[in-house]
């Protein structure tokens, strides 16, 4: 396979599977909320998909506390996937994907984990905190440099 070949995908599913808001938690501008998130890469070589979940928390930093929780998944379909399939790792099958496939995938998750999350919360006090705008690559090499092998 060409690396800089087309790699043609399309968007299978999107879901929101929780979402989670404790309105009878107060803080302050000046105590404040933090955030963190975490992220499940998932392929299928047979079935020709890759999948991201995305699971969001927000908390009152004060007492550590969860006010806001969201937790969605992107599933991709690509053609042709066993193009791509790598060697076996840990009885695992593996994905070689350009970076920027990586990249994009993910970047198109993290975007329906924000809009999901930014649906739900409308109507609630906390409607107006977002999942924060990321750098996409920098965020994915981040993330799963180890578990990808990538440079």
């Amino acid at each position: 396979m060409k690396k800089d070949a087309p790699v043609y995908f399309g968007i299978k599913e999107i879901k929101e599977t929780a979402f989670f808001v404790d309105e009878s938690i107060e803080f302050a501008a000046t105590t404040g909320s933090s955030y963190n998130y975490h992220v499940n890469l998932a392929s299928s070589i047979a079935e020709e998909t890759v999948t991201f979940t995305i699971e969001v928390i927000f908390r009152e930093i004060r007492q550590n506390r969860a006010f806001m929780t969201g937790k969605s998944f992107s599933r991709f379909v690509v053609q042709n996937m066993k193009q791509y399939a790598g060697p076996i790792k840990g009885g695992m099958e593996t994905v070689d994907f350009p970076m920027d496939v990586w990249t994009t995938l993910f970047s198109l998750s993290y975007s329906h984990a924000r809009a999901l999350l930014a649906k739900s919360a409308a109507g609630t006090k906390f409607s107006t905190i977002m999942l924060p705008l990321i750098n996409p690559e920098q965020e994915f090499k981040t993330i799963f440099a180890k578990d990808l092998q990538l440079k």
